[in-house]
């Protein structure tokens, strides 16, 4: 009878293991499929969730005031929209009308005309720009330029395309994210395999690391776009103004952001035979734009991210390598999880 009994007993055990076993299978399995989902998501998804820990203190003053949930998650949301939409209106229109100049330029003989003036200046440019005219006056080499260059420009429109759909998707969802804010806390705050007490700290570590993060890189870029849009202004650089907006752009990747975006400029101004303009536009974007990151990152970035500028630039460049834009939220946010889950295991050894 006892016999009997313990076989029940472990046929009993062993059904409940392949049960828990089958779940187990089942709940990561779900698990996987909506990180496939997510995956198409990824950008205006980290978006969202980064725009609502960096309004988290404007969403709080507003609820303060009695304002709804909804009623104020629609509010931020269209001001976010205003402040996105403007300036990308604005960057479409201006390299449109660039480019609409250019193909009018080329197809009046005009652009010819600067070309060969330009070569009668520089004559050691002059043979380089000769042998590059008389490859692409080539029909088998101009076909393949004109190919590469469709190419490119259907890569372009569809970028824009791709980029316009993310945005829309992103408002969509920053809707939801700050009308759900507390929500949402909990509910991750209950997933965390972690006691309560350390999944807030972790929480609020990662919401003042995005913080840092975006307000300060767009704090910093947006200086340094206006600083060196007032430059190009003063040194009649044609499209001032557009330029500082891809120059402030650029200046989000850290170090080469900002060198990327005016040494062009630069040797633009110094080939058109203004090289001692050149030489006063370099000095400034080198010496004031380009060390604003080292004065105002500290007071910016450092003391609230509390990750040192090297961290910073690793996991920034490690995080666009691998998640592509979203890579500039997701890489200092999983470094500042690591570093928060290293230290949580060394105090716990020091207690042991």
């Amino acid at each position: 009878m006892r016999e009997r009994t313990r076989t029940v007993s472990e046929q009993t055990t062993a059904v409940e293991k392949g049960r828990q076993l089958a779940f187990t299978v089942l709940v990561a399995t779900c698990i996987v499929v909506c990180l496939l989902f997510l995956h198409s998501l990824m950008l205006p998804l980290t978006g969202a969730l980064a725009l609502t820990a960096v309004m988290g203190g404007v969403r709080a003053r507003l609820l303060r005031r009695g304002w709804g949930t909804t009623k104020t998650a629609v509010v931020l949301v269209t001001a976010t929209a205003l402040l996105l939409v403007v300036p990308l209106i604005f960057v479409i229109r201006g390299v449109t009308h660039e480019v609409a100049h250019g193909v009018k330029a080329v197809s009046n003989g005009s652009a010819r005309d600067r070309i060969d003036a330009w070569t009668d200046r520089h004559e050691k440019f002059g043979k380089v720009l000769d042998k590059a005219r008389a490859q692409w006056e080539d029909e088998d080499t101009a076909s393949k330029i004109s190919g590469t260059m469709v190419t490119l420009v259907g890569k372009g429109v569809r970028g824009v395309g791709e980029t316009v759909v993310s945005m829309v998707l992103m408002l969509f969802l920053l809707f939801f994210t700050l009308r759900d804010r507390e929500g949402l806390v909990i509910k991750a705050q209950e997933w965390m395999p972690l006691p309560e007490p350390q999944a807030v700290k972790l929480l609020h570590r990662l919401s003042d690391v995005t913080y840092a993060i975006l307000a300060g890189r767009f704090a910093i870029a947006g200086l340094q776009g206006l600083c060196s849009g007032l430059a190009y202004w003063l040194f009649d650089i044609p499209a001032a103004l557009l330029w500082a907006i891809v120059t402030a752009l650029l200046c989000l990747v850290p170090a080469f952001g900002a060198f990327c975006a005016w040494v062009p400029l630069c040797l633009y101004v110094g080939f058109t035979g203004h090289w001692g303009r050149a030489l006063i536009l370099a000095t400034w974007c080198g010496l004031v734009i380009g060390n604003m990151d080292n004065f105002l990152y500290p007071v910016l970035v450092g003391k609230r991210a509390k990750l040192s500028a090297p961290l910073i630039f690793v996991s920034v460049y490690g995080g666009l390598a691998v998640f592509g834009f979203s890579g500039f939220v997701l890489g200092p946010v999983i470094l500042a999880t690591t570093l928060f889950l290293l230290d949580m295991r060394n105090d716990e050894l020091l207690v042991e």
